[in-house]
């Protein structure tokens, strides 16, 4: 019997399913109430610093337990592991759109005028949307591939 070490991946995708809503919940506040984005400033620039990292972390430590441990798995157990991953791939790019398009805002949005601002606002609108999809999915098709290979 081989010793393995315990895999990443579950401990990093806590940092990516809590990052992101809240980099989501913040951009859409200060969107929401611009009274409060003088105070709300800071909290976007480290959500948006942090979440992709977490997010590119859990793709590649997922990536990384896939290779170490289920290379050789059978085919039902293949299915569900592809599946949780075809939901993760946009997850975590939306999740970068949304980091990006949420940072720009708060950084240059009021210096390029009405109109930018107009079209900022709107891709974190969009990348929010699809960000909260995607995050929900892929760790509800996670948990489902867990608990599907668990319960065997």
């Amino acid at each position: 019997m081989s010793h393995r070490n315990p895999p990443l991946h579950p401990l990093v995708v806590h940092a990516s399913v809590v990052l992101t809503p809240l980099l989501i919940a913040v951009s859409l506040a200060r969107i929401a109430v611009p009274y409060w984005s003088g105070a709300l400033d800071w909290a976007v620039i480290a959500l948006a610093i942090v979440t992709p990292i977490a997010a590119v972390a859990t793709k590649l430590s997922g990536d990384a337990l896939k290779a170490e441990r289920y290379e050789d798995a059978a085919d039902t157990e293949q299915a569900w592991i592809d599946q949780h991953e075809r939901w993760g791939i946009p997850a975590v790019a939306s999740a970068v759109g949304l980091s990006v398009f949420s940072l720009a805002r708060v950084l240059v949005g009021g210096a390029w005028g009405g109109f930018m601002t107009a079209v900022l606002t709107g891709f974190v609108l969009l990348f929010a949307a699809a960000a909260a999809f995607f995050v929900v999915r892929a760790g509800h098709s996670g948990a489902t591939t867990v608990w599907s290979t668990l319960q065997r």
